[in-house]
């Protein structure tokens, strides 16, 4: 998500959220070389039913630009839209053959952008259909408190109501155990995850 839409997503966050909310961070870290890990997603779930929030009215961003998906990891909120503008200077198709979404949105030239919605939660693996070398991911949500880790593996996710939630994290090469919060008032709860290599498919 480019920094302008990102700041729309958590600027329509804050007006959604009531005053008093908590802050869950941490770090994520590999658990064989103890080094951060970037691009990592976070998220909080409370429990039952997923939170009924409306997708926000900025559209998400995953661009097409010097041959490569920026950015690599896109985690939005059931019901995003999502624009796939085309930053280079040839022609690019994105499509999906994921489970959860499964599309194709066609030739397309530079300087164009097209776009698709992601209503069901879960993992889209993204491809462009003439440069096999070209992939990314995009996690549906059903949860708005979300974020990806830096370049340290430090992430932090604001304005979070009080409850109970399971934080979970999701990483292309790596996994790791949801941990248990309970947020209280405004407080900033430390959540650590140590993951451990991938094993089998990745759905």
């Amino acid at each position: 998500m480019c920094f302008a839409s990102y700041a729309m997503v958590m600027l329509w966050l804050f007006v959604l959220t009531p005053l008093g909310a908590a802050t869950i961070a941490g770090h994520v870290a590999d658990q064989e070389s103890k080094t951060g890990v970037s691009n990592a997603v976070i998220w909080a779930e409370p429990p039952g039913e997923p939170p009924s929030v409306p997708p926000p009215p900025e559209h998400a961003v995953m661009a097409q630009t010097a041959m490569t998906f920026v950015p690599h990891v896109l985690p939005i909120l059931a019901g995003t839209t999502v624009e796939f503008p085309n930053q280079d200077t040839v022609y690019h198709n994105v499509y999906s053959l994921s489970r959860r979404k499964r599309f194709d949105i066609g030739l397309y030239q530079p300087g164009e952008s097209r776009s698709m919605t992601f209503r069901e939660p879960g993992l889209v693996k993204i491809f462009c259909n003439i440069h096999d070398f070209m992939g990314a991911f995009i996690l549906v949500l059903p949860s708005p408190y979300f974020t990806v880790s830096d370049a340290k593996g430090e992430y932090a996710i604001a304005n979070i109501p009080p409850e109970r939630y399971s934080v979970k994290v999701w990483h292309e090469k790596l996994v790791g155990d949801p941990r248990e919060v309970n947020l209280t008032g405004s407080a900033v709860e430390r959540v650590f995850f140590a993951l451990s290599p991938r094993k089998g498919r990745m759905e």
